[in-house]
């Protein structure tokens, strides 16, 4: 069934009575929220479909459901007389998985995008990763002197590529996919993209033989296997300063959908890398990194059908950035030493910033998120407690997944700070929270004064609160957590079939 989730992103209680919901500009009056619908900042309502879309509408409200095809939808404050007075927020989203719920979170600041699972009602949960990645763009390619002996009339475009990897471990037909955006391509039937493989789509047609010299001069520009799987003819170019490619799969039914698969919103501009005109293009850090952040892209020098040779955070070269990639950083920042390849921030240092930017941008989770599902609850803060190396007096024994989550080496009492203060906790889960860190001290401790100095540590450690318990700590960040003003929390479910 359909859902709305709207959030308060702002430092005070907004009074919802008379605004309205709409699917359509020709009517923004369709729903009106309840008079006294008061929301709190930092926390969120879920307008459940019965709401908005019931058999017989009251009130002067007009039935309206989200399509499963893709829609819009804007949200309205109303004045005294009922009229509109402004619009307050505008998304629109594609069609939709059976099921699935789209989303903002801070990796996709105000873009709606599909999220791995549903979370109305609670933190957002990340982006889903798509089951095809956009992983190299060349959107204002350079000609070199091989290209041009081969074509000397040659259309620099001609040059362009978007490169597609199947990171999964089977075959995917491509038949009913298409690329949209800046460019439009409708895959041709019979396209089959292999496990590990990957798939170049060019401007012109490379399987066509009257494009001989054009595909000739690409493969002698990039120094390319010949046989490297391509199409193309898509329509369009890709602009040289700003573009969006989104890849699309059509899903079978009685009435067949375009569902969204991958997308990337590129710019010249920064923070976006410089790939426009320099040679380089553009390298997607890491399969499951969001396709439209720029902290997911690196320039480089191209490398269609091949690993690039920069990949941002995949600091041991699997093509995924996961906890070994953590690990391999935090040992780096424990050694003192200066190795370029860790510097992800490109500030000339090893540290703290390289962290941050790995586990929020690069990642795109949060502190705290020991197993890497995407979000921060019971489940990571007991799979802490089982390496029983909270505290336990033995130097650079701990990793992020058994508790270091500052990369010092250690799982102490910073590290449960750093959890709470800086990552996001899923409220639901307090209770559970609550007796998996108290089976944590409980394990830490062996006598009273220990366990008194622990508690009076990790006090100390919380920005100078007052006299908490641990206890005390977790109920206080799982009670604020939600009002992050910086988080944006708005969803969409679309159940319809």
């Amino acid at each position: 069934r359909d859902a709305i989730e709207l959030f308060n992103a702002s430092q005070s209680t907004v009074d919802l009575s008379g605004w309205f919901l709409s699917d359509s500009p020709d009517n923004f009056r369709k729903y009106q929220i309840p008079a006294g619908t008061q929301l709190v900042a930092g926390q969120s309502l879920v307008i459940d479909g019965s709401a908005f879309n019931p058999d017989t509408p009251i009130g002067g409200n007009v039935s309206f459901g989200l399509s499963s095809g893709g829609d819009e939808l804007w949200l309205t404050t109303g004045g005294a007389a009922g009229q509109v007075v402004s619009i307050e927020d505008h998304v629109a989203f594609g069609g939709s998985r059976e099921g699935e719920t789209w989303g903002r979170t801070d990796a996709t600041n105000r873009l709606l995008v599909p999220l791995a699972t549903a979370s109305l009602g609670q933190l957002n949960a990340q982006p889903r990763v798509p089951g095809v990645v956009i992983s190299e763009v060349q959107y204002h390619p350079v000609a070199n002197a091989d290209a041009l002996m081969h074509a000397p009339l040659l259309d620099v475009s001609d040059l362009e590529f978007i490169e597609l990897f199947n990171p999964t471990s089977a075959a995917i037909e491509l038949s009913d996919w298409k690329l949209s955006g800046g460019v439009e391509y409708d895959f041709p039937m019979g396209t089959v993209l292999n496990p590990t493989q990957r798939l170049l789509v060019l401007k012109f047609n490379p399987n066509n033989r009257e494009n001989d010299l054009r595909t000739t001069a690409f493969v002698a520009n990039y120094r390319i296997d010949p046989t490297q799987p391509m199409v193309g003819g898509y329509r369009g170019s890709l602009d040289n300063s700003d573009d969006v490619v989104t890849l699309w799969r059509k899903e079978a039914g009685e009435t067949p959908i375009w569902v969204w698969e991958d997308e990337v919103v590129y710019d010249d501009l920064a923070p976006w890398p410089a790939a426009d005109g320099t040679g380089a293009s553009l390298n997607r850090t890491a399969n499951n990194a969001f396709g439209s952040a720029a902290a997911s892209w690196a320039a480089a020098a191209p490398s269609p059908g091949h690993l690039p040779a920069v990949r941002g955070g995949d600091f041991n070269g699997d093509n995924s950035v996961d906890t070994t990639d953590i690990n391999l950083l935090f040992q780096q920042m424990q050694s003192g030493q200066f190795e370029a390849a860790y510097d992800l921030d490109a500030d000339g240092l090893v540290g703290a910033r390289d962290r941050d930017l790995l586990i929020t941008s690069i990642i795109g989770t949060t502190f705290g998120d020991v197993n890497l599902d995407g979000q921060f609850d019971s489940t990571d803060l007991i799979q802490m407690t089982q390496a029983g190396q909270y505290e336990d007096g033995v130097a650079a024994n701990s990793a992020w997944e058994s508790g270091d989550l500052d990369g010092d080496g250690d799982f102490t009492s910073r590290d449960l700070v750093l959890a709470f203060q800086r990552g996001v906790y899923r409220t639901n889960d307090a209770p559970a929270a609550v007796a998996a860190v108290d089976h944590l001290f409980a394990d830490a401790a062996s006598d009273d004064d220990e366990k008194n100095s622990r508690e009076d540590s990790l006090t100390a450690n919380y920005n100078g609160v007052g006299d908490i318990e641990p206890n005390d700590l977790l109920a206080k960040a799982c009670s604020v957590v939600g009002s992050d003003a910086t988080t944006r929390r708005r969803a969409l479910s679309d159940n319809e079939n």
